[in-house]
């Protein structure tokens, strides 16, 4: 609901400098989640696919995840969660996009590619588990998972 004229000056700058004055805030997340954006130490992500496929399996994950944010001190409703992303990558039902060959025959490029025949319409998700890096040991060894660097 702001006016339009706030929403239009909000811009990378503006952000970056809200973000420094946070640093130092009182609200203890706020000012951890400011530093961690400010210095780079960004969140880590584990996709989750395979065997962890099920949606049960992303609950005791996800559970898990947050029961070690808790033991670790940080509020597991601000620093772990699971995010899905959802695409239709190709979908030529609407728009219909030809390709044209030299003797002016046009075909969908879905009869044209493989790949494109086999994403045609199909919907991708990607499922991630998404923590501190301070948890990321305890979440692999969890998963019987090898440490990354």
């Amino acid at each position: 609901d702001a006016p339009l004229d706030d929403y239009l000056a909000l811009d990378d700058n503006v952000l970056w400098n809200a973000l420094a004055n946070w640093r130092d805030a009182r609200d203890g997340i706020l000012r951890d989640l400011c530093q961690r954006l400010y210095s780079r130490k960004l969140f880590k992500t584990l996709e989750l696919f395979g065997e962890e496929g099920s949606p049960e399996r992303y609950r005791q994950l996800l559970e898990f995840t947050r029961d070690r944010a808790r033991r670790a001190g940080f509020d597991p409703d601000y620093y772990v969660g699971l995010d899905e992303a959802v695409d239709v990558p190709f979908d030529n039902a609407k728009d219909q996009l030809e390709v044209i060959f030299p003797d002016n025959v046009a075909r969908a490029p879905r009869d044209v590619s493989f790949v494109l025949g086999r994403l045609a319409g199909e919907t991708l998700t990607r499922t991630r588990l998404v923590f501190p890096k301070e948890l990321r040991a305890e979440v692999l060894a969890h998963l019987g998972a090898a440490p990354l660097s």
